[in-house]
């Protein structure tokens, strides 16, 4: 059964602190159609990305990944200031930017949203063939 969220409900944290931050102050991100139409995959767009702006690609941490190579790539921006922080999450083709006031309300977004552990949990299944 599908749950439905409260629309008059306080966002979760990590969208609260998303928030208080204004994206439009983040640097622009490439596109993920070329010049000539090509769609460039997950792989060519991060290169680009890293190649002629200051967003970083990510893969996670000691304990966990992120996002889903080469579909959903995972990039940080680090304001010099230390006043900004975003993200950007390239999901087959599609961008999706968010800022964040602090390092660790985009982290908590980040491993809330798009993480999962480095190594996989044992299976509880049992039984026999």
């Amino acid at each position: 059964m599908a749950s439905h969220s409260d629309p008059l409900a306080d966002p979760p944290a990590s969208e609260a602190a998303a928030l208080k931050v204004d994206r439009s102050m983040l640097p622009p991100v490439p596109e993920t159609v070329d010049d000539d139409g090509y769609h460039l995959d997950g792989r060519d767009w991060a290169s680009l990305l890293e190649a002629i702006t200051p967003w970083y690609v990510v893969t996670g941490t000691d304990e966990l990944v992120y996002g889903e190579w080469p579909y959903r790539i995972i990039a940080y921006y680090d304001h010099p200031g230390g006043e900004l922080f975003g993200t950007v999450v390239f999901t087959e083709g599609d961008l999706s930017t968010q800022a964040y006031p602090t390092r660790e309300a985009r982290h908590d977004a980040i491993a809330e949203t798009h993480a999962r552990p480095l190594t996989p949990e044992p299976s509880t299944e049992t039984g026999t063939r």
